[in-house]
């Protein structure tokens, strides 16, 4: 009976070797292709349950790869409004007033995404949040 160490020689073993490098570059540049050059965007801040306050600045801030430029907008509901258009993506940040007039409430949603808008960008959402009146 043959012995493990005899079926293995030295030309399968740099055949397998071989398989195995290819295998592994393969799936370098699959990761790299695909988790480098993908394009994504979250959203940092505000956080879900948070209260901003009327007359307050407030960051907006997000992570993103593979963008040029993003919007903002903030909604309740179906429409939404406008905070800002052709934002750098690499700023990370738009520092937000809550102008008086605003209105007030629960269940506001900022959506950050990649801009300018059209079917198939991408597209990150706050959790839910509270516009309130300061405390005086």
């Amino acid at each position: 009976m043959n012995s493990i160490l005899e079926k293995f020689t030295l030309e399968k073993s740099l055949i397998f070797s071989l398989i195995a490098a290819v295998l592994i570059v393969f799936g370098v540049i699959f990761y790299l292709f695909i988790g480098y050059f993908s394009k994504t965007i979250d959203i940092i801040s505000p956080s879900a349950g948070s209260e901003l306050g009327i007359g307050e600045t407030y960051k907006i801030s997000w992570k993103s790869r593979g963008l040029e430029s993003v919007g903002i907008v903030l909604f309740k509901g179906e429409e939404p409004k406008w905070i800002a258009k052709n934002i750098p993506a690499g700023a990370k940040s738009y520092e937000w007033k809550i102008y008086p007039g605003q209105q007030y409430g629960d269940d506001y949603w900022l959506a950050v995404f990649e801009y300018p808008w059209q079917k198939g960008n991408k597209i990150a959402y706050s959790g839910a949040f509270a516009i309130v009146f300061p405390e005086f």
